[in-house]
């Protein structure tokens, strides 16, 4: 679509218990360091394709923490989230790290 990245989804951090749960309760859509829980949300254009996608709620596991993301992505944003490593970047600002 473009050579532009997306903007980086938030997260936010959440109880190993939710983080578990959200695991179970579904056969997970497991992408590197993360998940996408299974049942869609929501349709919508996807940020990376540009195409009509279903959206998903994407969780994380980083440094023995647990994130949801503050809005459900498609399984292409997720990815390229992942592959791209960006959480590093988004939570070591979050830490107040470079």
């Amino acid at each position: 679509m473009t050579d532009t990245p997306p903007p980086a989804p938030a997260f936010r951090e959440i109880s190993a218990e939710r983080f578990d749960d959200a695991f179970n309760v579904l056969p997970p859509i497991t992408v590197g360091d993360g998940f996408l829980v299974s049942e869609p949300q929501e349709d919508r254009v996807c940020r990376v394709t540009g195409g009509l996608r279903a959206t998903y709620r994407a969780f994380l596991r980083i440094g023995g923490r647990h994130h949801e993301a503050v809005e459900s992505l498609t399984v292409p944003e997720f990815r390229e989230f992942v592959a791209a490593r960006a959480w590093a970047r988004l939570f070591a600002r979050a830490d107040g790290g470079a």
